[in-house]
């Protein structure tokens, strides 16, 4: 559902209609999920090798994909931010 150059979705408003900016957007939130759901699992394991420490290395990658795509958000809207 677009209306004047946003997008709601589920309610919320994204400023853009732009389909690769909706896409990185839900990699986005996707990578954002995955990181909060993971590093819980990390924190609750038993520290030390094996659950803790791969559970951690996931963790990692999901802020490092986060990170990334919340530098390409910016920069697509650049001008607008």
């Amino acid at each position: 559902m677009a209306n004047g150059g946003t997008t709601l979705v589920l309610g919320i408003p994204v400023p853009s209609t732009d389909p690769v900016f909706l896409a990185t957007v839900g990699v986005h939130v996707l990578f954002g999920l995955a990181a909060v759901i993971i590093g819980a699992f990390a924190m609750l394991s038993e520290k030390g090798r094996g659950r803790h420490s791969n559970f951690g290395t996931i963790y990692f990658w999901c802020l490092l994909g986060v990170f990334v795509t919340m530098n390409a958000l910016s920069f697509m809207r650049w001008a607008e931010n």
